[in-house]
């Protein structure tokens, strides 16, 4: 039995690529997929080597998989069980490599199975499975676990590119599955000992009292008016997320009573005067406000009010060209999260209140849930504190 590496220019992809296969002997025609593709210029085939970016890495996935389809084959072969098969059913036999060697388990899988095994919220998903593509893309098929080490970290971070913190973003992805993968006894390798993911400061994104006000009363245009209002909204509700908001289905007892989207964590909220005005005046039919009985989902909708917002200061002369100067460029729902706690911390509000106000997880121990409960009056403190302190000028450090 002969097994070597082919391309299989029967089908070209889109790209100009072609997929890389295992061409098994027995004159059956048999082809294994490899999960590789390449330019036609990329593969010798006499010399049976892959000549395009990250070559070695590869290279390397490509002689462990077709050892695992050898391996296999010869296994079946010894077995009797290929005898008078079928080309398909060859195929069905080879494909099915055993997976039980933790060393031969590929990232992507584990991904996804780390994926599934612990609550996550949508925009995590897709963080995770753009790692997924990055990771990939970056070895050229699939990657195992063991093939992982710092130097290949330090490669993939160059290969990604771009802002040091979106790649930071990608290495705490692989991280969390490294992590998992240890946790469930796939692997003892773990590339962070010696890797450390880079970040940088990001821009601050809190506003000051006043431009808050500034933002509040700002003379906009008709069509802006809801998007400072849900601004206002976001911020008087101690900086909830626009998910969390958008999927509020009533208020109990004054309150509002809800599980962070993001991280599953329960947050109670009083409903403050202020709040519940803009609440009324934007109510919807079967949820606490009208933002998905006019849009399809809360990203719609926040896509138009971002841009709605950054168009604070700006207008359109003839409706062919915009002037002014942007009040805030870059503004987005979540300044209005990062104020709260910005300037509930220069009031003093404790550290542990301003957590518990923006729904950080305590933990879930006995102790953590009296905690808070008992929370609840200091947030509710505390978010009075800071709307009196931006809306009426008081702060309740000077005993007034």
């Amino acid at each position: 039995m002969i097994s070597v590496l082919t391309l299989d220019r029967r089908r070209q992809m889109k790209d100009g690529r072609y997929p890389l296969k295992i061409k098994v002997g027995f004159g059956t025609g048999v082809l294994i997929g490899t999960g590789v593709s390449c330019l036609d210029s990329e593969w010798s085939e006499r010399a049976q080597v892959y000549s395009g970016p990250n070559a070695t890495m590869v290279n390397r996935v490509l002689s462990s998989r077709l050892s695992e389809v050898i391996s296999r084959a010869m296994e079946l072969e010894e077995a009797g069980r290929l005898q008078g098969a079928s080309p398909g059913e060859i195929r069905r036999l080879l494909e099915a490599v055993p997976t039980e060697d933790p060393h031969r388990l590929d990232f992507a899988s584990i991904a996804e199975e780390c994926i599934g095994m612990k609550r996550r919220s949508t925009s995590t998903i897709s963080s995770m499975r753009q790692t997924v593509r990055q990771v990939e893309g970056f070895a050229g098929g699939p990657v195992f676990l063991e093939d992982i080490d710092r130097k290949w970290l330090s490669a993939l971070e160059q290969h990604i590119g771009g802002k040091v913190n979106a790649i930071a973003v990608h290495m705490r992805n692989i991280r969390t599955v490294f992590n998992y993968a240890i946790d469930e006894g796939y692997t003892t390798a773990y590339p962070f000992r010696k890797y450390k993911i880079r970040t940088e400061a990001t821009p601050d994104r809190s506003l000051s009292a006043e431009d808050l006000r500034r933002i509040f009363s700002y003379p906009c245009a008709p069509w802006q008016q809801e998007y400072v209002d849900i601004f206002k909204l976001i911020f008087l509700l101690c900086g909830i997320n626009m998910k969390d908001l958008a999927e509020l289905r009533e208020t109990t007892g004054g309150r509002i009573e809800y599980n962070r989207a993001k991280t599953g964590v329960h947050c109670s909220l009083m409903v403050q005067p202020e709040a519940e005005y803009l609440i009324n005046l934007y109510s919807g039919k079967n949820r606490l406000i009208s933002i998905l009985d006019r849009y399809a989902s809360h990203a719609d909708y926040l896509h138009h009010f971002n841009a709605a917002l950054q168009a604070l200061g700006t207008s359109w002369t003839n409706g062919a060209r915009r002037t002014g100067s942007p009040l805030y460029p870059g503004i987005s729902s979540y300044w209005a999260r990062y104020s709260w706690a910005s300037i509930a911390a220069e009031i003093d509000i404790p550290i542990d209140t301003i957590g518990a106000a923006l729904g950080h997880s305590r933990g879930k121990t006995i102790t953590a849930i009296y905690v808070r409960t008992d929370m609840r009056k200091k947030v509710d403190d505390a978010n009075r504190k800071v709307i009196d302190y931006v809306l009426y000028g008081k702060d309740w450090r000077d005993g007034k």
